[in-house]
């Protein structure tokens, strides 16, 4: 999220004209602001214009009625730009020169100035009060809890994994590592077996190095993002912190694929391991998951506790040696009931388009501590590619991407959310700077309005996390109204309303940054390039490349026999093998004369 909207709460100097007018306070300029071009969608101007949604008429109120006003203007040091949005409106945004609500009110009482106090503020109490418990919760009781959670699952499932058939190779030990991972992250000191050393310090390693997205050792061949385990808000404010941070992101975003067997398998250990562990073990889970589903949300994962049922009515409990996952039959049924059961909303990792024609389906998979479903992220899915596609109109919108497929809607916008919360006037802006103009937005538009209109009061209210959604909504209501003063009933105090509302949706997604689950766009198989891109092709030397994939393969399954190879060098030689198989079939291609397809020539770029 752009910083400078967690700028962008409003305060007031409350000055009187008739019955009150309004002098708000703000890091925008007094000057009618530009769209800033930035995905949490600030306002593109604080005038009405046609076609745009109006709150109102204009300030009726006389300037030359409001008291002090001299001693304001040189406080203030109002231009006449200023002084004329005064007048327009009954308000006017201008710069503040510190940084702190307490300070900006302390300041003004100082210099006997008169203080509104506006909901921003209100709001922003709330969110300190928030991140504060929050960060109590898991200082105090989550990370220890952690450690003491981590340290004995990879005790069990290493014993597990040691009682298992050979057949089955080794994701006894994966899910013995997945823990250690987790184990380390919280304590660097910790010990963990032997064998499960070269997965736990490669994969730690990734996350230290949080370079983007990377093979995961353990979970091979699946990709993780790695540059998400970099600590950010109050994770920051001391080691305890960064290292929960770390490990619950690690627990929140990795996926035992129910696609990729080998995963399957792993799932399905850990369900039935889970089923056998002891009271206190659940306990220690569902202090951290209760408490967190009722500040944030519940996951849209499948968790441990529902699958360890469904492993147990397919399966029953597996015997020691877990042959019963060695029987494609049982693994087709498991596979059934777990994509029966599982209904994930929001794709929160990479998922590439391979059908231009058809939404991709959101993976599903065991997560052990999965992210939170929030419905701000399943708006911003519902209105990004490839739910809504290619650009209709002829400009240049913030929300669009280039790519060899076309300009799609790679980014959603913060107006998105005001938007499918009932703002009107964020519909018009978003309208206005071209970013409605897709395929298929109007109807995902109606479908994200419809999210929020059907929740009933019982919904709103189970989560802290909505009911701050709800609050901010409230702010969103028209108030031209006799009810309200002039400054109120005006289209600026319209847009100074978009603007306290995402500001402080701003710090609601920085408090949860750990635990909400983020939305992505898929994957294009285009390249982003704003030009033309550079012509690209493979020297096509087949019998080269086919041998040299036949020594990448042998050395692997050698060395793997031997048990000489390690898990990162396994993903590398794997890796390898994958790009060696595909500039193959291009140089065949080539030769034969045809034309690279797009993903071809993506891929040799």
């Amino acid at each position: 999220v752009d910083s400078r909207m967690q700028g962008l709460a409003l305060l007031a100097v409350a000055v009187t004209v008739s019955s009150i007018a309004l002098i708000p306070w703000a890091t925008v300029p007094a000057a009618p602001p530009v769209s800033d071009g930035g995905r949490n969608g600030s306002p593109a101007a604080q005038q009405s214009t046609p076609g745009e949604a109006a709150y109102g008429p204009a300030c009726t109120a006389s300037i030359d009625q409001v008291e002090g006003l001299p001693q304001i203007q040189e406080y203030l040091n109002l231009s006449d730009a200023a002084l004329s949005r005064l007048a327009a409106d009954c308000l006017v945004a201008v710069p503040w020169m510190g940084h702190d609500f307490v300070q900006a009110y302390d300041t003004l009482q100082d210099r006997k100035q008169p203080l509104l106090v506006t909901s921003d503020s209100v709001l922003h109490i709330y969110h300190i009060m928030f991140d504060g418990l929050l960060k109590d919760l898991e200082t105090w009781q989550f990370s220890p809890d952690l450690v003491n959670l981590s340290k004995a699952m990879m005790e069990a499932s290493y014993e597990q994994a040691g009682a298992l058939d050979p057949a089955l190779g080794d994701v006894g030990l994966r899910n013995a590592a997945y823990f250690a991972v987790a184990l380390r992250l919280l304590d660097p000191n910790a010990s963990v077996p032997t064998e499960l050393a070269s997965w736990v310090n490669d994969e730690v390693a990734l996350i230290d190095g949080h370079s983007g997205f990377s093979r995961s050792p353990i979970f091979a061949p699946s990709m993780e993002d790695y540059s998400q385990y970099v600590p950010r808000g109050h994770y920051t404010e001391s080691p305890l912190l960064r290292a929960y941070f770390r490990a619950m992101m690690w627990y929140g975003r990795m996926s035992f694929h129910f696609d990729i067997t080998a995963q399957l398998r792993q799932a399905a250990l850990l369900g039935d391991l889970w089923a056998r562990q002891p009271a206190y073990v659940h306990a220690l889970w569902g202090g951290m998951y209760g408490v967190t589903a009722f500040l944030v949300g519940p996951s849209d994962d499948l968790l441990p506790d529902r699958f360890a049922a469904i492993v147990g009515e397919v399966l029953g409990p597996l015997s020691a040696g877990g042959k019963e996952l060695a029987n494609a039959s049982n693994l087709a049924l498991l596979l059934q009931a777990a994509d029966a059961a599982a209904d994930p909303q929001i794709i929160s990792e990479l998922v590439l388009n391979r059908d231009p024609d058809a939404p991709e389906p959101v993976p599903t998979g065991l997560r052990f501590m999965g992210q939170r479903f929030v419905l701000d992220s399943a708006v911003f899915q519902s209105l990004v590619f490839d739910r809504v596609t290619g650009y209709l109109g002829g400009g240049e919108p913030f929300t669009g991407v280039a790519t060899q497929e076309g300009v799609v809607r790679g980014f959603p916008r913060g107006l998105d959310l005001l938007d499918a919360m009932g703002s009107d006037l964020a519909h018009a802006i978003l309208e206005q700077e071209g970013d409605t103009d897709y395929t298929h937005f109007d109807a995902q538009h109606a479908a994200a309005r419809s999210l929020f209109e059907n929740l009933t009061d019982e919904q709103w209210n189970s989560t802290a996390y909505l009911q701050w959604l709800r609050s901010l909504q409230a702010g969103l209501e028209d108030f031209n109204s006799s009810q309200y003063p002039a400054f109120m009933r005006g289209d600026a105090y319209g847009h100074e309303k978009l603007n306290t509302a995402l500001g402080s949706w701003t710090a609601l997604r920085r408090d949860t940054i750990l635990y909400a689950k983020p939305s992505s766009a898929i994957w294009t198989t285009g390249v982003f390039l704003p030009t033309k891109p550079p012509a690209a092709y493979v020297e096509p030397v087949v019998d080269l490349y086919e041998r040299l994939d036949g020594l990448v393969n042998s050395t692997r399954e050698r060395l793997a026999a031997m048990g000489a190879l390690g898990p990162a060098w396994e993903s590398r030689l794997t890796w390898t093998g994958w790009m060696l198989d595909n500039i193959t079939s291009i140089s065949r291609d080539e030769l034969a004369g045809a034309n690279l397809t797009g993903d071809q020539l993506e891929y040799v770029r």
